[in-house]
């Protein structure tokens, strides 16, 4: 067989994990010598259930029929032995021994940066992380997150409007989209980036998946960014993995009141870097900060007289109609047909029942 079937072989045996592989390799020194190795050698590392799966798994036709239909999935399999294999991971404890990839293979020597947080955040979350993504990508870096809902969606919608990979990190096979209703990113991020996965094809989104793949969402940056977390929450498992493997850390600040700035204002007493603006990463990746006013330029030239009024009133807080209408010297009408034109270009979004945010498009 080829090297890369023993490889694919080896990821895939029932009841062998990354502690027993890691002894098998320090054993026999390959893959290929693992699979040759006879019972007596193996008694030692395996218990009789699991080596009784291990000697039916070494069926070199079924290997080869289940390797080819991961190509005709468009599915790849790179394993740790790979030069295509992300560089940042090969540093990391407890490694994935081999990844599955949906969509184009990306150049995973680029500066990479995680971006991760809360499911249920504010609109301010949402747009930071979007915002953040998009800065990012526009420089050519790479965006990694987990394509959850809220924070993780916002990062890839960013990600995927500049030229960097967007890199979906997920807790089952590349071939399901989980959460379903991120199936439109699921789809472009395959053009623009890659899902990827350390589960075969097929695997359920189980809870305990999850915790165990925010490894790999930090492993691969060589910056991890959280924004927005309760004092508990998941988005910290991937923090305290990130200092783990010695990433640098970067947490948004917030308002003390606020429940979901909690963790990231948290992360910030203890030590983490605070994002004031988009300079504190890009100093730390090296890259260059153009002038964030020209956008704003723009804007403004493309708005009319009430439009550039109501819109300045805005923020990325939520803001009632009555707020506005105080700030604004206009009438309801005029507000309320100036809002609607903001909404129709995308510079605005309504949060609730006359609620009403910026974007930052």
């Amino acid at each position: 067989m080829e090297d890369i079937l023993y490889d694919y072989w080896f990821c895939n045996i029932g009841g062998v994990g990354n502690v027993t592989r890691n002894k098998l390799l320090d054993e026999f020194g390959s893959t290929k010598m693992v699979y040759e190795a006879n019972n007596m050698q193996l008694e030692k590392y395996l218990k009789p259930a699991v080596l009784q799966a291990f000697l039916e798994s070494k069926n070199e036709d079924k290997i080869a029929l289940k390797y080819e239909d991961l190509i005709k999935q468009g599915i790849k399999f790179v394993s740790y032995f790979s030069e295509e294999y992300p560089t940042n991971l090969r540093n990391i404890y407890d490694y994935p021994y081999g990844l599955y990839f949906k969509g184009n293979m990306t150049d995973f020597k680029r500066k990479t940066v995680a971006i991760v947080g809360a499911r249920d955040c504010t609109n301010y979350g949402y747009e930071m992380a979007k915002y953040i993504g998009e800065e990012l990508s526009g420089r050519g870096i790479n965006v990694v997150s987990g394509m959850a809902k809220g924070v993780d969606r916002a990062a890839h919608v960013g990600c995927l409007k500049g030229t960097g990979a967007a890199l979906a990190v997920l807790g089952c096979g590349v071939d399901i989209c989980y959460p379903r209703e991120n199936i439109d990113i699921y789809m472009e991020i395959q053009k623009r980036g890659a899902i990827i996965s350390e589960y075969p094809p097929g695997s359920k989104p189980l809870a305990g998946y999850f915790p165990v793949r925010n490894r790999i969402i930090s492993g691969m940056a060589d910056a991890v960014i959280i924004i927005e977390a309760r004092e508990k929450s998941g988005s910290l498992i991937t923090i305290d993995q990130a200092l783990e493997q010695g990433r640098e850390v970067f947490a948004l600040p917030g308002r003390f009141t606020d429940s979901l700035s909690k963790g990231t204002n948290e992360l910030i007493k203890n030590g983490a870097n605070i994002i004031t603006d988009m300079q504190d990463i890009f100093d730390f990746l090296g890259a260059n900060l153009q002038d964030f006013e020209e956008k704003n330029k723009k804007i403004n030239i493309s708005l009319a007289k009430n439009e550039k009024m109501v819109y300045s009133c805005l923020d990325l807080l939520p803001k009632n109609l009555n707020d506005i209408f105080k700030e604004c010297q206009l009438d309801y009408d005029e507000i309320h047909e100036a809002i609607i034109e903001l909404i129709i270009k995308g510079l605005a979004v309504e949060t609730s029942k006359n609620y009403y945010a910026k974007t930052m498009e």
